[in-house]
C-alpha cells in the first residue's frame, strides 16, 4: 500500500467500538466533568459562539465558565435544528454520554427521552443524575450499541446524535437502524465533525485525530449518501466550523 492509502484505510468496526468504550470508561474525573459539576450538564462537545473578550484578558477561572457556555450554545443549536418538539413526543439520544444534551432537551420540552451509550460508567452516571438532580424529568439511560438498537419499530418521534457518528466506519447500517425506530414523519438530527470533501484533504491530520479519539471521520458526501440510502430526506445542512473556532483556545 502507498502511505496515503494506509492513512485512509477503513478500520474494523469492532476495534472502533472497543476503542470508544475504553476511551469513555476512562474519561471520568476529567475537564468535562469539572465544567459541568455545578449544573449537572456534562458535555463532550465542541463549543460555538463568540468569546466575550480577547484571549489575553481571560483569566484561569473564567476559562471554565466560557468553555461551558460555548458547549451549551452548541447543544442549543442542535435543539433549534430539531424543530418543534411536543411534550407527548418520545426522543432517542444516540450516544448520550453523561446525559448533558438529553437533560437540556428534556428540560426544554418535557418530552420523554431515552439515552443510550456503550459505556457502563456513562449510563450509571446519567441514571444517577436522572434520579437526583433531574428527577422531575422523564429520562432514562440504557447500555446499548447504536448498531444493535433494542427497540421496536416506530418507537420514537425524534432521534438525535450529538458528535457520536464519527465512531462508525459505515454509516448506512447506523442510519438504517435510526430510520427503523422512527415513527412515520419522524425526524433525525445530528451534529458531527467530519471531512469536508469539497476541500483538499489532509490525510495526516485525519489520521492523528482518528487515532486520538478512536474515531473514523466520514466525509460530507458519505453522510448524505448514507442518509438518503436509509430513506431520509435531507432538509437542513449547516457548517458551524467558523462558529466553533473559539473552542480551540
Amino acid at each position: 500500500m502507498t502511505p496515503d492509502t494506509t492513512l485512509l484505510a477503513k478500520p474494523n468496526q469492532g476495534d472502533l467500538t472497543r476503542g470508544v468504550k475504553e476511551h469513555y470508561q476512562k474519561k471520568q474525573e476529567d475537564r468535562n466533568f469539572e465544567l459541568g459539576k455545578s449544573t449537572g450538564i456534562v458535555n463532550h462537545h465542541f463549543g460555538i459562539g463568540e468569546l466575550p473578550k480577547p484571549l489575553d484578558q481571560i483569566s484561569g477561572p473564567e476559562v471554565s465558565k466560557i468553555l461551558n457556555d460555548l458547549e451549551v450554545n452548541q447543544v442549543r443549536e442542535l435543539m433549534n435544528t430539531m424543530g418543534s418538539i411536543k411534550s407527548t413526543d418520545s426522543l432517542l439520544d444516540g450516544g448520550s454520554g453523561r446525559g448533558g444534551t438529553s437533560f437540556m432537551l428534556a428540560e426544554a420540552t418535557d418530552a420523554s427521552l431515552v439515552g443510550i451509550s456503550i459505556s457502563p460508567y456513562q449510563v450509571e452516571f446519567s441514571n444517577k443524575l436522572a434520579q437526583t438532580r433531574f428527577s422531575h424529568l422523564n429520562t432514562k439511560f440504557l447500555e446499548m450499541d447504536m448498531l444493535a438498537l433494542n427497540f421496536p419499530d416506530r418507537s420514537f418521534n425524534h432521534v438525535f446524535t450529538n458528535e457520536t457518528t464519527m465512531y462508525f466506519e459505515d454509516l448506512k447500517p447506523l442510519f438504517g437502524g435510526f430510520a427503523r425506530v422512527l415513527k412515520p414523519k419522524g425526524r433525525y438530527t445530528l451534529a458531527t465533525w467530519g471531512v469536508n470533501d469539497q476541500l483538499p484533504r489532509d490525510e495526516a491530520w485525519e489520521s492523528r485525530i482518528n487515532d486520538h479519539y478512536s474515531s473514523h471521520m466520514n466525509t460530507r458526501t458519505e453522510y448524505i449518501d448514507a442518509l438518503r440510502a436509509a430513506g431520509f430526506l435531507v432538509k437542513v445542512q449547516r457548517n458551524l466550523s467558523v462558529d466553533a473556532l473559539p473552542t480551540g483556545f
